[in-house]
C-alpha cells in the first residue's frame, strides 16, 4: 500500500550480479554485447548494462529506441524495420540525437528511408536482415543479401553497416544439443553472407 501501481521493484543485488555475469561470458568470448530493452524497458539498467561494458542496446521498435536516446543512450539497434513515412521521419530526426541503425529487407522501404533521411539532412543506418532460417522478416542469404546491401550502400540518405539476422527458430527444440546445432547452423549463414557482402566490396561492420 506504500507504493503507487505500476511500480518496478528490484533486488539490486541480484541484477548487478546478472549483468557482471554476462559481462563477463563477453569479454571472455571477445565479442560486442548489445542488451535487448524490450524485456527492461528501463533506461537506468540499459546504462547499467552500458557501464558494464555493453556497446549499446537493441531495441523492438521506434518507440523504445525513441526512450532510450532521450535517456542519453546513444547507441541503438532497431532490430526490425521501420515502415511507413510518419515513422520514417521520426527515425530521421531521432538520427540528429544518437547512432541509430534499423533493419530493412526490401527495396521499397529502403527508398522511403533514404527519401526521410535527405529531407531532414540527416542519415539513418542500416543493416539487411538475412533469412537464417524463421522464415518471418529478411531476404535469402546469397545474392539476394548482396543485391540490397549495394542498394542501400549507393543511396545518399543511408549509412549502410552490414547485416543481422535473429536465430529465434531455433527456440522450438527442446532438446539443448539440437538447439545448438540449428542456433550454429544459422549464425554459420549470417557469417557466410557477411564475408560475401565483404568480398563485393561492401562496408560491413555489423
Amino acid at each position: 500500500h506504500e507504493l503507487d501501481t505500476p511500480a518496478l521493484l528490484v533486488d539490486l543485488d541480484k541484477l548487478e550480479a546478472n549483468i557482471a555475469r554476462f559481462a563477463a561470458i563477453f569479454k571472455t568470448a571477445g565479442v560486442n554485447w548489445r542488451p535487448h530493452t524490450k524485456r527492461v524497458k528501463v533506461p537506468a539498467i540499459a546504462h547499467m548494462e552500458i557501464a558494464a561494458g555493453a556497446m549499446g542496446v537493441t531495441c523492438a521498435k521506434l518507440g523504445e529506441a525513441e526512450v532510450m536516446a532521450a535517456a542519453g543512450i546513444k547507441d541503438i539497434l532497431i532490430a526490425n524495420q521501420v515502415v511507413g513515412p510518419i515513422k520514417a521521419a521520426r527515425l530521421a530526426n531521432l538520427s540528429r540525437r544518437a547512432n541509430v541503425v534499423c533493419a530493412i529487407d526490401c527495396e521499397v522501404n529502403v527508398r522511403e528511408l533514404d527519401a526521410a533521411a535527405r529531407a531532414a539532412g540527416t542519415r539513418i543506418g542500416v543493416v539487411v536482415e538475412v533469412d537464417v532460417g524463421q522464415e518471418r522478416c529478411g531476404v535469402p542469404a546469397g545474392e539476394p543479401t548482396i543485391a540490397l546491401s549495394k542498394f542501400a550502400h549507393s543511396l545518399p540518405g543511408l549509412r549502410y553497416q552490414g547485416v543481422m539476422a535473429w536465430e529465434a527458430h531455433a527456440r522450438k527444440y527442446v532438446d539443448t544439443e539440437k538447439r545448438r546445432a540449428v542456433a550454429q547452423e544459422a549464425v554459420g549463414v549470417l557469417v557466410d553472407a557477411a564475408e560475401q557482402c565483404r568480398a563485393a566490396g561492401l562496408p560491413v561492420e555489423i
